[in-house]
């Protein structure tokens, strides 16, 4: 029986913050390691502090972490990426025998493995040695089947889902049938997620478009001050609302406001800010990737772009902006799916039947 969980993660992930709240949810008692410094509140929760800054860290930090796991004596540990607490969980299996289901993010599936064969060789290992795997996308348990030899039974789907209280909120949300087109992106300020294209097809908008639209420039990241730069010289700043990070709060009073959806990101599983929008009945204009199909039918209840085509993005976005009757069905669409598919409280169940069977 599963009384005592062990959650490896990046603490500075809201990710992390809801993985551990689902594994409360289903009764279990949660304790959250990190090697990351925490930047939400976990109820039992140790930072592994390290000087060391590169990837090194993990192993060199393995030492400390046994010293925690005997202290806490797991029934099983969920760790999150593949290379750095994926791999971590492997070495416990092997001197505790602790079992591990091992949750995958994207790009530790979908980028790392690929760099080199040493990679994919240990990617490979960490995924055969794992009790179960977990991924929020059909295309990556296919992936996983196809280019690691993962049998079906040990790949469990579950979207990220939305909370109930979440949903209800969702439901409430009319849709607005004057006024301008609010157009939210919110992604980390990161080379993968792509914001750049974004700016540039902003800036093909003529004069007489911009009157029609604004947009909420959300996230933080590495390419914070380049974007907020390049939003300056362009002259965006006059349809542009360049926020930077802000609380659940206040993104949950944006996504009431707002009408579409942004993303251009080159690389996703189900991606959570998706999932969010779709909540809102917002209208997505996305990157035509596999995650993305999976919830867009383009032309139907959203777009799919090219990301790397800044004048399609152009052209699909003017759409969304112009064509409300298009928005308008779409709206109930995309409630409808979250309720369908993204309950996550039913979600969570399916997958602690799931973590029992395979332990």
């Amino acid at each position: 029986m599963i009384k005592k969980v062990l959650l490896l993660s990046d603490a500075s992930s809201v990710h992390t913050k809801r993985w551990e709240e689902g594994y409360t949810f289903l009764g279990w008692d949660v304790y959250t390691v990190s090697f990351e410094k925490k930047l939400y509140d976990f109820k039992n929760f140790e930072e592994i502090n390290l000087m060391v800054k590169n990837n090194y860290k993990y192993l060199i930090g393995y030492f400390k972490l046994k010293d925690v796991i005997e202290k806490i004596k797991p029934d099983i540990i969920f760790p999150h990426f593949i290379p750095n607490y994926g791999l971590l969980s492997f070495f416990e299996k092997i001197r505790k025998k602790i079992p591990y289901v091992l949750t995958i993010w994207g790009s530790d599936l979908l980028i790392f493995p690929y760099k080199n064969k040493f990679k994919n060789l240990l990617t490979k290992f960490i995924l055969k040695n794992s009790n179960g795997i977990v991924v929020d996308a059909k295309f990556m348990k296919e992936k996983i089947k196809e280019d690691f030899k993962i049998e079906e039974e040990k790949i469990f789907v579950i979207p990220f889902g939305v909370k109930k209280d979440l949903r209800e909120l969702g439901k409430k949300k009319k849709f607005e049938e004057d006024g301008k087109v609010g157009i939210i992106t919110y992604r980390k300020m990161e080379p993968i997620y792509n914001q750049e294209i974004i700016i540039k097809a902003l800036k093909i908008f003529k004069d007489e478009e911009r009157k029609y639209f604004y947009v909420d420039f959300l996230g933080t990241g590495s390419l914070y001050n380049k974007f907020k730069e390049m939003i300056y010289n362009e002259g965006l700043f006059d349809i542009v609302n360049f926020n930077g990070y802000v609380d659940d709060k206040r993104l949950i009073s944006l996504l009431l406001k707002d009408s579409i959806y942004l993303s251009a990101s080159f690389s996703d599983g189900t991606s959570v800010s998706l999932i969010e929008a779709l909540t809102f009945g917002l209208f997505p204009v996305v990157s035509d990737i596999k995650g993305n199909r999976e919830w867009v039918l383009d032309n139907v209840n959203g777009f799919l772009f090219n990301p790397n085509d800044k004048k399609e993005l152009y052209l699909k976005l003017k759409r969304a902006i112009m064509d409300k009757n298009l928005r308008k069905e779409a709206f109930s669409i995309n409630k409808r799916i979250i309720e369908e598919r993204a309950n996550w409280e039913e979600n969570l169940i399916s997958f602690k039947e799931f973590v029992i069977k395979r332990i």
